[in-house]
């Protein structure tokens, strides 16, 4: 969820099936640890809540409210594809508020005291390596693999994964070295920003990844010591009724029985 302000006037497109798009990019300054970090998060925002939002004619500067989640665009051929993470807003909402506002080096405005607040879980994608910044701080990067089912527009059961990258400092990152490896199960928290570097065409490339302050390593459940799972559930014997109890004792007299996800 973030609340910041509009960096520049949104952008209405549609798609190929007439599905209208709101672009956006939510800009701020949050403190963290009393240090301000500023952030600029590219959005997009689908259907009839985007044509609402752009009716309104947003300007530059005015504060949204915004709860998403995160998505990986892919594009490029085969061999050639590229990634990028982006926020997908689920709703969006206009804050009557008079913030003050930053002019930043590209002409647009950023928000000072925005709320940014991002949770991810996912398993490990490789082992994260340590690395020290000339300060001496220490920090590590941990890529995570989250994967989701949902269905279709057509009914249609799906699955995607989508890849988030999380950047750990100092004694978090020195803890994170020490206990997370490749395919363990992770949760983290912390703030959503923006990671932009150069490309080896000395092309300008942006993507998102979340500036850490807390994770955890998720254990699997706990079974009792000596247990083993079976390798398949035992088939329950058929259910029998008990004979009625004769009368009286005698030739025939009395009646045989009638034969009748694991997870």
């Amino acid at each position: 969820m973030i609340k910041a302000a509009l960096a520049r006037t949104p952008e209405l497109r549609h798609t190929g099936t007439n599905v209208p798009v709101l672009e956006f990019t939510l800009a701020g300054e949050q403190v963290q640890a009393g240090h301000t970090t500023p952030f600029y998060v590219n959005t997009s925002l689908l259907g009839e809540q985007a044509r609402q939002l752009a009716d309104r004619a947003l300007e530059a500067g005015a504060v949204m409210l915004v709860k998403g989640a995160l998505k990986t665009d892919e594009w490029g051929a085969e061999g050639q594809k590229r990634t990028k993470l982006t926020l997908n807003a689920l709703r969006a909402e206009v804050v009557q508020e008079d913030p003050e506002l930053l002019q930043d080096a590209a002409g647009g405005v950023r928000m000072r005291g925005a709320y940014n607040r991002v949770e991810v879980g996912g398993n490990v994608t490789r082992d994260p390596e340590l690395r020290h910044t000339p300060a001496g701080d220490a920090v590590i990067d941990i890529d995570i693999a989250c994967n989701q089912r949902f269905t279709d527009r057509s009914g249609q059961p799906q699955e995607r994964t989508d890849y988030v990258r999380i950047t750990l400092w100092r004694e978090l990152a020195e803890r994170a070295h020490a206990t997370v490896r490749k395919g363990m199960p992770l949760f983290a928290s912390g703030m959503l920003i923006s990671d932009s570097w150069e490309d080896r065409d000395g092309g300008k490339r942006s993507t998102l990844k979340v500036q850490g302050e807390q994770f955890f390593i998720i254990s699997p459940p706990s079974r009792p010591a000596g247990a083993t799972r079976p390798a398949s559930a035992p088939r329950p014997a058929p259910a029998q009724r008990p004979a009625p109890r004769p009368a009286a004792a005698g030739p025939g007299a009395g009646t045989p029985p009638d034969d009748d996800l694991p997870f």
